[in-house]
């Protein structure tokens, strides 16, 4: 029940006991009671219309607070998807710096390996030069003998 609702009940159930039995004295007093209610009536009624006053402002206020929220929110959301988007070109970009690096390694490692092989060509070579030379001193010193 409502403060209303117990206003309203206790002022007809003062006016039944008016009416049944009472003394003068009783009368003026409930008949006191009866004016004090009622001129309490407004003033709750006006401290209900001011509570809901400010139940209003304060679901106002919620529902601006909700939707700065979901704004936010939303501005921090796209702000990392720009984040991302912005690590993700940085990515692309190393990538395709590492893949020209790789490449020209690769030319350098494939020029070192003909390099290689060449200095081993020659190297057999040599060593077949060699070879002869020993030969044609042992054959010499042979010769000599």
């Amino acid at each position: 029940m409502t403060c209303m609702g117990v206003s309203q009940t206790s002022i007809v159930e003062l006016r039944i006991v008016l009416q049944t039995s009472c003394g003068d004295t009783q009368r003026s007093q409930l008949h006191d009671q009866i004016k004090s209610f009622k001129s309490k009536t407004p003033l709750l009624e006006e401290k209900k219309q001011t509570l809901l006053y400010k139940n209003l402002q304060l679901e106002s206020k919620k529902q601006a607070l909700s939707t700065e929220l979901e704004r936010l929110n939303e501005k921090l959301s796209q702000r990392s998807e720009a984040q991302v988007e912005c690590k993700i070109h940085q990515v692309e970009r190393y990538h395709g710096v590492l893949v020209r690096h790789m490449g020209l390694m690769k030319q350098q490692m494939q020029g070192l390996m003909k390099r290689i092989d060449k200095t081993k060509l020659q190297m057999t070579s040599l060593a077949q030069i060699m070879s002869e030379i020993r030969q044609n001193q042992t054959r010499q010193m042979t010769q000599q003998d």
